[in-house]
C-alpha cells in the first residue's frame, strides 16, 4: 500500500469513529448506505471541481465509466453545469 493510501484509511477512519461516537446509530440506520452516499458526493464534486466539469476527466480519474458517472450524478442530484468554468 501507498503512503497515500494509508493516509487515505486513516482519514476515514477517523471520521466514521467520530461520527460515530457522536451520533447514536441504531439497528436500521443504514449507516454503510448513508457513508457511500457521503463520499460519493464528495468525491465526484471534487472531482468535477478539479477537472472543470469535464465528465470525461472525471470518469477517468475515478476508475468508473461515463454512463456510471452520470448516473451518480443523476442520482446524488449534482449539477455538473456548475463546475464549468465560464
Amino acid at each position: 500500500m501507498t503512503d497515500a493510501y494509508v493516509d487515505l484509511q486513516k482519514a476515514i477512519n477517523l471520521y466514521i469513529r467520530a461520527y460515530l461516537e457522536k451520533n447514536k446509530i441504531k439497528k436500521g440506520d443504514q449507516l454503510l448506505k448513508r457513508v457511500y452516499h457521503a463520499i460519493d458526493l464528495m468525491i465526484i464534486k471534487e472531482a468535477l471541481n478539479m477537472t472543470d466539469g469535464n465528465k470525461t476527466a472525471v470518469s477517468n480519474l475515478l476508475g468508473i465509466g461515463r454512463i456510471t458517472l452520470n448516473n451518480k450524478i443523476s442520482s446524488l442530484n449534482i449539477n455538473a453545469k456548475q463546475f464549468k468554468k465560464k
